[in-house]
């Protein structure tokens, strides 16, 4: 049966460590952050090609495309998709390191209040018709 709009099943945890290992980082409690430049470095992109035949299991056939042609913005895509459904999230910031913009990532749980609130205090209207 299918559980959301992009598995066929749901993805077990061992799945979602091994992912997470592609990755450098040991568990979904894993605090370190992660740039480009370390999936670079960890040979991601091709830990998780090699991985293609047991992620689209998971997916729908229709949402197979996204373990296909395999880049490093794939790879942090495929991540939040299954960390997302053991509610998790991953948050990336933007720093300037040696005068370049890189974008950070980090593993939080989802109902973690460290996201900042993007919604505004909402002010009373009063709409008279005269």
């Amino acid at each position: 049966m299918v559980q959301n709009q992009l598995f066929r099943i749901s993805p077990d945890i061992d799945v979602v460590i091994s992912l997470l290992e592609t990755f450098g980082l040991t568990s979904l409690n894993d605090t370190n952050f992660f740039t480009k430049k370390t999936l670079e470095d960890n040979d991601t992109v091709t830990k998780i090609s090699e991985m293609r035949d047991k992620l689209e299991e998971y997916y729908l056939p229709c949402k197979s495309m996204y373990v296909k042609d395999i880049t490093s913005k794939r790879c942090i895509v495929i991540l939040r998709q299954f960390i997302r459904v053991h509610d998790y999230t991953l948050i990336s910031k933007e720093k300037y390191i040696n005068s370049k913009k890189v974008s950070i990532y980090r593993l939080i749980e989802s109902d973690k209040d460290i996201i900042p609130s993007k919604k505004k205090a909402v002010k009373p209207i009063t709409i008279s018709f005269k």
